[in-house]
């Protein structure tokens, strides 16, 4: 449900949300700091 919202409301948004989820999976990012910083450089990308 929300995803498909995310998908509604900006496309590119839930696309960064994917490559995202890829880097965790990759083990580019890890901590959960690292989670942190890329949620707030998306925040700031949407405002």
């Amino acid at each position: 449900m929300i995803d498909t919202m995310a998908e509604q409301l900006n496309p590119k948004f839930q696309e960064e949300l994917k490559t995202s989820g890829k880097e965790y999976e990759e083990k580019k990012v890890g901590t959960t700091e690292d989670i942190y910083k890329i949620l707030r450089r998306k925040e700031k990308s949407l405002a």
